[in-house]
């Protein structure tokens, strides 16, 4: 399953990609996220891993996290690795008219039965999550 959004932050490139790549600041723009524990040396670089628990509709997911590409200001991607279902998340930062538009693509492969048969269901769910981060994450730059 394929999932992709675009928005545009009124900020500086390098700004929006700090601010994005921050852990101190997830919390506050990604909606259900519990826990997030940096594992190794705590440096954000290629290959860098946490575990994050993300709370969904009541289902708690638990997911490692390995930084796959790491390039200021201009690519973030990350895999994500659960029981539940992998995501490949792919960021991609483009100055724009005094602003920065930030491409998201999830590539997003489904484990569990009872997912796999909601898929349409969670679909949605997921299209609406990425959209209320992305918009969250806008508002917190632009007025923060």
């Amino acid at each position: 399953m394929i999932l992709e959004h675009t928005l545009t932050i009124q900020a500086d490139i390098e700004d929006v990609y700090s601010y994005f790549v921050d852990i101190n600041h997830l919390e506050e723009w990604i909606g259900g996220l519990l826990e997030v524990e940096v594992l190794g040396d705590g440096i954000l670089k290629q290959g860098a891993q946490s575990k994050q628990v993300i709370e969904q509709n009541g289902m708690k997911i638990h997911f490692k996290q390995t930084v796959s590409v790491y390039e200021p200001p201009l690519t973030f991607k990350v895999d994500l690795v659960s029981k539940e279902m992998d995501i490949v998340s792919s960021y991609d930062f483009s100055a724009v008219d005094g602003g920065t538009q930030i491409k998201v693509h999830q590539a997003v492969k489904l484990k569990k039965f009872i997912l796999k048969a909601a898929k349409k269901i969670v679909r949605g769910i997921m299209e609406t999550t990425i959209k209320e981060d992305m918009n969250r994450l806008k508002h917190n730059i632009e007025h923060g």
